[in-house]
């Protein structure tokens, strides 16, 4: 696990890779393993120039996986510090809860979201915060 940010207490989750998968010729298999059971995946895309986020939420962590394209993500704590991120294919970003966030699409990206509480079952799924806030 990468160090997480004192800012924020947000940080990248690093992949673990069993050597043979690469040098077997095919490609390679990268294991993420969160700290929490996932219980519900979502597939998200941003385009170019566009941004997602600018929100937190309250009841579950929120596991950020960059499948393809580059961003720029952000994340707050209650002191308004910020801590960013360049961020590309094959990175994930955990985000506990009460972590305000954002990305910045700088290509198009294609992004997989995993939370450890479903969102419907949450009474609020998501917390809005301001533009200039972030």
């Amino acid at each position: 696990m990468a160090e997480k940010s004192e800012t924020t207490g947000a940080y990248i989750l690093e992949p673990s890779c069993n050597l043979s998968t690469v040098l077997d010729g095919r490609g390679g298999i990268f294991t993420f393993i969160p700290d929490s059971p996932l219980v519900e995946i979502n597939l998200i895309y941003i385009k170019t120039g566009r941004s997602r986020g600018f929100h937190f939420h309250k009841h579950f962590t929120e596991y950020f996986l960059i499948v393809r394209g580059k961003g720029y993500y952000v994340t707050q704590n209650e002191d308004g510090q910020r801590k960013g991120w360049l961020v590309s294919g094959g990175e994930m970003l955990v985000l506990p809860p009460y972590t305000p966030h954002v990305v910045y699409a700088l290509d198009d990206m294609i992004c997989v979201a995993g939370l450890t509480t479903k969102w419907d079952d949450c009474p609020e799924p998501i917390t809005m915060c301001l533009l200039e806030d972030m």
